[in-house]
């Protein structure tokens, strides 16, 4: 019931039972991202995302758990993770490489991309609009604090020899534009603020503040190669409460230090 209950969340879909194909049930190539991101997180299990939509059943999933437990009695994870954002895991010691291959759910996108280079269809836009009284420097601020907090987005794509890497590009500069135009403008400017990523460099984001005459406005475009549904939410949140003055705290457990898991894991 816990595991149903979970998984209903993620595909916004409460009717499937323990053997039906989550493809079938709802769950897409960014929530099938999210998904195992939180079994991980609540059952410390390492679901293979790529498989998922494909194969994954909430039966299969609880015998992964059970599998885990029995092999390894590892105990529960307890970050506050996404997927590209992996949260603070209070461990120490960490290693923190700045180049790796990619992980099983970005080849796909990568290759893609690579078919369609001028295809948005990767990119995940937002268009944020905040209430009377927010100021425009103070957002953006806030923006770049979240921004600093987040390896991932600083990572950009190259080819070795026959492998593809991902490689963090260090203290790259977070510029946050503010711009002031009026809002039936701003409502033609969001069209083209949407833009293909060269993937060969860093970063793979943009952000703009808007203002207008109806208030403070953030525009913002991430490549899903570094970004995903789940780690929108975690950075909407963050940047809310850096505008409330929290400090925002740097992860502990990038990204890439997953994909070196993933790939120990093989």
């Amino acid at each position: 019931e816990e595991l149903h209950e979970m998984i209903a969340a993620v595909v916004g879909n409460q009717e499937f039972g323990i053997t039906t194909v989550l493809g079938y049930a709802g769950l897409t190539s960014i929530s099938a991202i999210k998904l195992p991101v939180q079994m991980h997180k609540k059952f410390g299990v390492e679901l293979d995302a790529k498989s998922l939509a494909k194969t994954g059943t909430l039966q299969s999933i609880e015998n992964e758990i059970l599998r885990s437990l029995m092999d390894d009695g590892r105990s529960k994870m307890e970050d506050n993770g996404e997927h590209q954002f992996s949260g603070n895991l209070q461990t120490s010691d960490i290693n923190h490489p700045t180049s790796l291959p990619l992980s099983y759910a970005q080849t796909g996108v990568y290759f893609e991309c690579m078919k369609n280079p001028v295809s948005t269809i990767y990119n995940i836009p937002y268009l944020l609009n905040y209430l009377a009284g927010v100021e425009a420097e103070k957002l953006a601020d806030a923006v770049k604090q979240v921004v600093e907090a987040h390896p991932e987005l600083s990572i950009h794509f190259a080819t070795e020899g026959d492998t593809i890497v991902q490689t963090l590009v260090d203290s790259l500069p977070v510029e946050v534009p503010i711009t002031e135009m009026s809002d039936e403008a701003l409502t033609a400017y969001k069209n083209e603020f949407v833009r293909p990523f060269n993937l060969n460099k860093a970063p793979l984001y943009r952000f703009e503040v808007v203002k207008t005459p109806s208030g403070v406005h953030l525009l913002m475009d991430v490549h899903h190669l570094v970004f995903d549904g789940g780690s929108a939410d975690l950075l909407i949140r963050q940047i809310g409460s850096a505008l409330e003055g929290s400090a925002v705290e740097k992860e502990n457990y990038t990204y890439l230090n997953f994909v070196s898991d993933q790939q120990k894991a093989e």
